[in-house]
């Protein structure tokens, strides 16, 4: 795997050196002749990052052999609108999970909610549990749908925007308890989850019943190791709309940092473990920082950065480490900043950017000698050996 990103990089020139040494770590001719000949044949995944900022992107892909296979990743959001189903199509997905009913009735249903998949499937889920389909037409015709996310009174809302006043009406069917659940699955990924994640952050509450619950509305879906959200809608409902409880997490920080410690010291079988909770594990990071939960942070960061090496999560290394110096610096311990930022610069010159290594790797040394630690400081000076001669700047 290759990797490159022209974020703070954008010349072509850095991507086709990054590739040649790649193969050829002294090289000395980063041509573009010099890199098609290096790549000739190689059978290699190229991802290309932050192609917004590429200088000239096809000049980058043009020495590419196709043999290669090339992925071009950016951060700039874009959307496709999908339309809804057809009418027969919806009404049929609606009859199927809530049973029979007047054609009429579920005519009109369909047509308020834009024969939309998701929002039919919570309706028929909605339906299947009440029993009264006319009851929700009702609620229906009623709701204020088109106001939903509409702050602004736009002209035209479209009713896939009725989504968040779905769940919410399921969620008060459900219950109080189906609702923390959901909260909780807020803090996690998109990914499926154990029963046992949920039992971790509400400690207090029997988990199978509200996670019964939200499958049978439609909220949450069996998955082959456990839940997973219905859709990705569901799930961002959960992480914008609900609160979390007091509590959950700090818990679920300190349950994936004793699972990542447990397992890590299993070796290999252990970090295949922790690959199944990697994205969960960099979710609740995410809202750790978020919230302020400085200590659990960082001691989740120092949990998980050697699992993240060894598995070559190089990206999600540098965001955990960035993460790691901030939760340091905020609760003013020095030596893990310092440390922090030393393991940032290895992470930065294994993706190939070695003046931002070299970058961190200074700072990391100025700690170091700040607070007397002379084995870090050893350590620190190494590292920028190396990666000056990486530049080939050998004097240095």
């Amino acid at each position: 795997i290759l990797f490159y990103t022209f974020y703070g990089q954008p010349d072509p020139a850095g991507a086709l050196a990054h590739f040649i040494k790649s193969y050829h770590p002294d090289a000395t001719d980063l041509s573009p002749a010099e890199a098609r000949r290096v790549l000739a044949g190689k059978r290699a995944l190229v991802i290309l990052d932050g192609a917004e900022d590429a200088a000239n992107l096809p000049a980058v892909r043009d020495v590419l052999p196709p043999t290669c296979a090339v992925l071009v990743t950016t951060r700039v959001p874009g959307g496709l609108a999908l339309a809804g189903l057809p009418r027969r199509e919806a009404v049929a997905l609606l009859q199927t999970l809530a049973g029979e009913m007047d054609p009429a009735t579920a005519d009109r249903i369909c047509a308020l909610l834009d024969d939309l998949p998701l929002a039919v499937t919570l309706a028929g889920q909605y339906i299947a549990q009440s029993g009264d389909p006319a009851d929700y037409l009702a609620w229906l015709e009623a709701a204020p749908l088109e106001a939903v996310d509409n702050p602004e009174n736009l002209p035209d809302p479209h009713r896939r925007d009725s989504i968040p006043v779905l769940v919410e009406k399921s969620l008060a069917r459900a219950g109080d308890q189906a609702r923390a659940v959901l909260a909780v699955t807020g803090l996690l990924s998109l990914a499926p989850f154990d029963r046992e994640v949920i039992a971790a952050a509400l400690p207090n509450a029997d988990p199978r019943r509200p996670l019964d619950r939200l499958v049978r509305y439609g909220l949450l879906r069996r998955a082959e190791t456990g839940y997973a959200p219905a859709h990705a809608l569901v799930h961002r409902f959960a992480r914008r709309r609900l609160a979390p409880p007091a509590g959950a997490l700090p818990r679920l920080a300190g349950y994936y940092t004793a699972l990542a410690e447990t397992e890590s010291e299993k070796g290999l079988p252990g970090y295949r473990v922790l690959d199944g909770h990697r994205g969960h594990i960099l979710a609740v990071l995410e809202a750790c920082a978020a919230a302020g939960e400085w200590p659990r942070a960082n001691k989740l960061v120092w949990a998980v950065k050697d699992y993240l090496d060894v598995q070559g999560y190089t990206a999600d290394r540098v965001q955990v480490l960035e993460t790691g110096v901030r939760a340091a610096r905020a609760l003013g311990q020095r030596y893990d900043e310092g440390a922090h930022l030393g393991h940032l610069g290895l992470a930065y010159r294994d993706l190939g950017q070695v003046e931002k290594a070299i970058e961190y790797h200074t700072q990391a040394l100025a700690i170091s000698r700040e607070i007397g630690d002379r084995r870090g400081e050893g350590a620190d000076l190494g590292h920028l050996g190396l990666a000056y001669h990486a530049l080939g700047q050998v004097e240095k």
